[in-house]
């Protein structure tokens, strides 16, 4: 179960998510998966509504010395700056009903389990026990954009040692510092905030991390509203 503030929190809607029926599982199609985060961004508004779209229709490599100073599109109406003793309401959006819903959706779940939370050192996390197996979701509520750039740097290298990381490019970056791994890992950093979706541990039938970036551009459409 949530704690009584985060349950709290997801009483509070935090943005639209336009709602996505399939009619196949997410995996027959790596191009329909695009497609959905592009029409996820447009229902929360305030993101480019062909962002989701042909990655290697402009491709961009994003160098990683420089992925710090992109992304500063402010998170209109949100409260940016966790506490101690709690997060921001733009991290704690990773276990919002909004979130929630769109894991039941992206992995054809009748119902999803109740996920549980933890807040330690400026990190929110969110994990979701699937059927398929553990789905984690991470912000780091750094205090400002040099922290959070420092805490995105080291994630990125901690993920390259052990599984290899490489930009995401073109359009699918979203204009954002992003990096993905070939097993599950996704990340992205807006407004000093970095996501992280660890996929590396579900048992799909096609690729972990087309699911992992399906579930961060569903956070980055509510960050962008």
């Amino acid at each position: 179960m949530l704690s009584g503030r985060a349950a709290a929190q997801r009483k509070r809607t935090c943005c639209r998510v336009t709602p996505k029926k399939l009619v196949a599982p997410w995996w027959s199609s790596v191009g329909a998966v695009v497609l959905l985060s592009a029409l996820t961004l447009t229902g929360c508004g305030g993101a480019d509504p062909g962002a989701g779209a042909a990655a290697d229709a402009a491709p961009r490599s994003v160098d990683h010395g420089d992925q710090g100073d992109h992304g500063d599109h402010g998170m209109a109406g949100m409260d940016m700056g966790g506490s101690a003793d709690a997060p921001s309401s733009a991290a704690a959006m990773i276990c919002s009903n909004e979130i929630v819903d769109a894991v039941g959706t992206t992995f054809a779940l009748s119902s999803v389990p109740e996920p549980t939370d933890a807040w330690s050192d400026q990190l929110y996390t969110c994990s979701y026990s699937l059927p398929q197996g553990p789905l984690t979701l991470t912000v780091d509520d750094a205090p400002d954009a040099s922290a959070g750039k420092a805490y995105f740097i080291q994630l990125r290298d901690r993920l390259e040692s052990a599984d290899g990381v490489h930009p995401i490019k073109g359009l699918a970056g979203l204009g954002l510092p992003s990096y993905e791994s070939d097993n599950g890992h996704v990340v992205f950093m807006k407004d000093g905030k970095t996501l992280h979706v660890d996929a590396s541990q579900l048992d799909l039938p096609g690729s972990r991390t087309t699911a992992a970036y399906q579930i961060a551009t569903d956070v980055i459409a509510c960050w962008s509203e």
